[in-house]
């Protein structure tokens, strides 16, 4: 399971002083960033190979709020792999309070052209990218709190 601290900024948070829920798919995406960078799969890298990981869906349980300056941690695990598709599981804490429950659901895509258009298509996952998440998911059942 990965893991990826991060502190609250003040522009994170709404009128009442908490973290305003859109910043949370935000902090998501980070550490779903810096979760591939860990695999050695910086997403540059792959986009410069003509992949994508769009988002399909997400879904997140709020169970109590972050502050500003707070400093917080997101735990990231492979949830599900499909022939093109991931679910990534997330657990946000704060200290060891629970914060928040989140899924994301993935397709991989592929970049190409028709017509002087650029198109996506939704591919098969490489069997190496698999094994890599596959043996991340096994390290998330292991260690999962």
């Amino acid at each position: 399971m990965f893991r990826w601290v991060f502190r609250v900024d003040y522009s994170d948070t709404d009128a009442m002083g908490v973290a305003h829920h859109a910043s949370y798919f935000r902090w998501l995406e980070r550490a779903r960033i810096e979760w591939l960078r860990s695999m050695a799969m910086p997403y540059g890298e792959l986009e410069k190979e003509g992949y994508g990981l769009p988002l399909r869906a997400a879904q997140i349980e709020y169970k109590r709020p972050l502050r500003f300056d707070d400093e917080a941690e997101i735990s990231v695990w492979t949830e599900e792999i499909g022939r093109a598709g991931l679910k990534l599981g997330y657990r946000v804490r704060l200290g060891e309070a629970e914060v928040a429950t989140a899924i994301t659901d993935h397709v991989l895509c592929k970049r190409g052209e028709k017509d002087g258009q650029v198109t996506w298509t939704a591919t098969r996952i490489p069997d190496e990218w698999r094994n890599l998440w596959l043996r991340q998911s096994a390290a998330k059942s292991s260690t999962s709190p």
